[in-house]
């Protein structure tokens, strides 16, 4: 038995919708991204189906949304190299909450969380892995010199199995690996 609950409408380009739950005991949150400005909640005890609002600014949209100990993350639209985070188990934000990935000027093209990490897998030639630290200003530290000289190639290949990351790469001269 299916419910429709609401409906996204394609503008330009289409891209895979993502998803992410931050649980029953995080708040009953469902956060939805499709890759345009608009963003999108189901709230999981009501089953009320509504746009992201966020006053702030912050939320600019994204096509990619993960979840981590609290916390909803997303890439940002139009790409950067900035990605930013909600509050704690909500997804309403702090316009101080957002970070910028720093080893090599290319965008977040995917963000993944592992263990208590999230990779910051770049569009040509770096990935970045951040670590929870639970630090007031902003939650999560880029995790000292660790750097992956390989960007991501196929946008929607990565995987999280057996607490490792998988993704089909590229180096530095665009060539997969």
């Amino acid at each position: 038995r299916f419910i429709i609950l609401g409906t996204i409408t394609a503008s330009g380009a289409i891209t895979p919708v993502s998803m992410a739950d931050n649980g029953e005991t995080g708040g009953n949150r469902i956060a939805i991204v499709e890759g345009t400005a608009s963003g999108f909640q189901i709230n999981m005890a009501t089953y009320v189906f509504s746009p992201i609002v966020d006053g702030t600014g912050l939320f600019t949209g994204a096509d990619v949304v993960r979840y981590l100990a609290g916390f909803f993350m997303f890439n940002t639209i139009p790409n950067s190299q900035n990605w930013i985070i909600s509050q704690f188990n909500s997804l309403t934000f702090d316009p101080l909450d957002i970070a910028a990935k720093s080893s090599y000027p290319d965008n977040v093209a995917w963000l993944e969380p592992r263990q208590r990490e999230v990779w910051l897998l770049g569009a040509i030639q770096s990935t970045e892995p951040w670590t929870l630290s639970g630090a007031a200003d902003f939650p999560f530290e880029a995790i000292p010199a660790t750097y992956v000289p390989n960007g991501l190639l196929a946008k929607y290949s990565v995987v999280n199995a057996d607490n490792s990351l998988f993704w089909i790469t590229r180096n530095a001269e665009g060539k997969a690996i």
